[in-house]
């Protein structure tokens, strides 16, 4: 089985993650899907950033929430990039390619439903080219009730005890579990579900071997390029 491979953040291991520069070079890469993150910023627009604050990724210093979008598109993101918009991204993207959003927060699903079937609308994307994850399980509810017609996966730390059982009434797509949590029964287990089952973040290629083996359906990775067989 050949593995769906995701970049995440973009292409984190080469260029700056979550930002334009970024999401452009998986593209290049003939990967599956790109991987990036919302978060709504004081003056309440959806920008595209992992982190609560601005410290790790840019130059500047404080809370995405607390800041302006001004404020935000004033630093430097690496490489002159900005923090993009969740709009800026679709742009780019324009259907050439699948994405993953993770909302990343409370207070995100209202208005990243109303962008998505905005661009669906468009004729921009199609439904089926969304995923819209999160480890915020409320806030993911939420947005399925709002958009039913995208797909949504679950993000998820640790594994239960019964595996995906846990979840097995909930309408979601696909289970997106932490590498360290990945074994061959929590696979089988999700598959019995009829449940994709996808692991973050897997850089080396021995970790990409051993999930092949258990069947894992796709990965997200910060070097999309080193995993991808067919590139463009």
């Amino acid at each position: 089985m050949q593995m769906k491979i995701i970049g995440h953040r973009g292409s984190a291991g080469t260029t700056p993650e979550n930002t334009l520069l970024s999401f452009a070079e998986v593209m290049k890469s003939g990967a599956y899907a790109i991987e990036f993150d919302v978060q709504k910023c004081a003056t309440g627009q959806l920008v595209v950033i992992h982190d609560p604050r601005v410290d790790r990724t840019t130059n500047g210093s404080g809370l995405v929430r607390e800041m302006s979008l001004d404020e935000l598109r004033a630093l430097d993101a690496g490489k002159n990039e900005q923090i993009p918009l969740l709009t800026e991204v679709l742009d780019l993207v324009a259907g050439r390619i699948k994405v993953n959003i993770e909302l990343k927060s409370l207070g995100t699903a209202a208005k990243t439903a109303e962008i998505l079937d905005q661009y669906v609308i468009d004729g921009k994307f199609t439904y089926d080219q969304f995923l819209v994850s999160s480890f915020v399980h409320p806030e993911l509810m939420l947005f399925q009730a709002l958009c039913p017609q995208c797909l949504i996966a679950l993000l998820i730390a640790h594994v239960p005890a019964n595996h995906a059982d846990t979840y097995a009434q909930m309408n979601i797509w696909s289970l997106n579990i932490n590498l360290n949590s990945a074994s061959e029964a929590f696979v089988q287990s999700a598959h019995k579900n009829n449940f994709q089952i996808f692991v973050y973040t897997v850089n080396h290629p021995d970790d990409f071997l051993r999930l092949q083996q258990m069947g894992v359906d796709g990965i997200f990775t910060d070097y999309p390029s080193r995993f991808c067989q067919d590139k463009s």
